[in-house]
């Protein structure tokens, strides 16, 4: 009888294995690159279908979602964030424009 019930007890091994694994640790640097290719994805996807404003909202939607979660201190984040980025792409412009106009007239882009 004392064979019977072992057998009918799943062994640690057995155990082990029906657990679910945990799941892998993720740098912050792959998180935010997988971040940005799968958002890049879905813009260029809007853009494809002219979606742009859908994106615009669900991608809204989403940010002020987690701003509410957050509490104030992640809206002022966001904000922040959000002008830093803006800055950065309209410098990156602005260089990119005097560079094509320097190398129009023949001088060094400085």
């Amino acid at each position: 009888m004392n064979n019977l019930i072992e057998l009918d007890k799943p062994n640690k091994q057995e155990l082990a294995a029906a657990q679910p694994s945990a799941p892998a640790l993720v740098s912050r640097e792959a998180f935010e690159r997988r971040c940005v290719a799968q958002i890049g994805a879905l813009l260029d996807e809007a853009n494809r279908h002219n979606l742009k404003p859908t994106f615009v909202w669900v991608a809204t939607w989403h940010l002020a979602t987690v701003m509410h979660a957050c509490g104030p201190r992640a809206v002022a984040d966001v904000m922040a964030n959000l002008g830093g980025h803006l800055r950065t792409i309209v410098d990156r412009e602005i260089a990119e424009r005097e560079a094509e106009e320097a190398k129009a007239a023949g001088r060094l882009p400085q």
